[in-house]
């Protein structure tokens, strides 16, 4: 039987290093791309022209170090265009900002508690109205679309119940009923999926996370293959002025060169750690025999694991979702497995015997 998942690309690492580094933007042809920290570019007018056609004038608009990243990134997911934003929050309120006032939302009912917020209580304020289901059960998702249905948005892999999304699906079902499709890949990457190949109009990012790996720089981004969407999205980027930082670009960038190899080595101590395929990263979610005390005692046991929220860090980072990620959502619209003896395990890249030897003296310290 044929897979739907994709393989994991064999030139990936190489594409990492030397992507979006063309050396085009610098009269010195540097290996590693220059940070450009200037806000604004000395301009030449012309005397035939009325309009300004340089590439660069204002960073909030462009910046070379910015594209530089965002040009690695699209080529990493195998897009043609790519945007980078303050946060992924910035990414998810410049894709809403697109839509018409009005417009309904149809959102999986296992998300990102983050996600959550945005749709409940800001989206709102623009007359978007948001409608929850289980798209495991593709004919919920049919159900849900209406006259006004303008994006579909789900995870690839849930947070933090790791249901997996039958993307190709959902994508047939969105394009029948032309309703964009928005996919959040933070927990695989483009390492190990890449949605745009199998339907989704964009691809959302929490850079934080895997691409950065060393929980120091707060980015996300948008991934698209039409021109139409990138325009759009390019202007409220700039409108909107959630870009980030030249300096935490080049940052950025400078994780992107080890990025094939923390994400194989994540999968391979998440594979020892919890017998996980490789195509599930570096995530574990798995719930304890006990209440919500001894679920904060078993973080608290730990030595190694770090107890605090995130993941995709070169460091094992624990969580109970219920308490942070998922904490915002209201009871009634959480999923009821969320429940207060779950643990989002993160698999850093630590030795994994250390890694599970922590597991095995915090479960025994109970």
């Amino acid at each position: 039987m044929e897979s739907d998942y994709l393989p994991i690309s064999k030139n990936f690492a190489t594409l990492s290093i030397h992507s979006g580094n063309t050396g085009e933007d610098s009269e010195y042809a540097c290996v590693v791309p220059p940070i450009v920290s200037s806000v604004n570019f000395r301009l030449n007018f012309s005397l035939t022209e009325d309009s300004i056609s340089q590439k660069y004038t204002y960073s909030k608009i462009a910046n070379p170090t910015r594209n530089n990243l965002e040009q690695c990134l699209a080529t990493l997911e195998g897009a043609k265009y790519g945007l980078c934003f303050s946060s992924g929050g910035g990414g998810l309120s410049s894709l809403l900002a697109m839509l018409k006032p009005g417009s309904h939302i149809i959102c999986n009912n296992s998300i990102f508690g983050g996600t959550v917020v945005l749709l409940n209580n800001i989206a709102n304020s623009f007359s978007f109205t948001t409608s929850y289901v289980d798209m495991h059960n593709l004919e919920n998702l049919v159900n849900a679309i209406q006259p006004n249905t303008a994006l579909i948005w789900t995870e690839s892999i849930s947070n933090p119940l790791m249901k997996v999304a039958d993307i190709k699906n959902i994508s047939r079902v969105a394009k029948e009923r032309n309703v964009l499709l928005a996919v959040d890949n933070t927990f695989l990457t483009p390492y190990f999926h890449r949605p745009l190949e199998l339907g989704a109009d964009i691809v959302n990012y929490s850079l934080t996370k895997y691409f950065n790996g060393h929980c120091d720089i707060i980015m996300g981004s948008l991934l698209v293959n039409k021109k139409e969407l990138y325009d759009k999205l390019s202007f409220i980027q700039c409108a909107m002025g959630i870009v980030p930082s030249s300096f935490d670009c080049a940052e950025m960038i400078k994780s992107l060169k080890t990025f094939a190899l923390r994400m194989k080595q994540h999968s391979i101590n998440a594979i020892k750690v919890a017998s996980q395929t490789s195509g599930h990263s570096g995530m574990v979610s798995f719930y304890i025999n006990g209440d919500l005390k001894q679920t904060k005692q078993l973080l608290n046991n730990f030595k190694l694991i770090i107890p605090t929220t995130s993941f995709g860090a070169i460091e094992s980072i624990a969580e109970i979702p219920l308490l942070i990620s998922q904490s915002p959502v209201p009871s009634k619209q959480r999923d009821p497995k969320v429940t207060n003896n779950l643990v989002r395990l993160s698999v850093g890249l630590e030795n994994d015997e250390d890694i599970i030897n922590d597991l095995d003296q915090a479960l025994n310290s109970l």
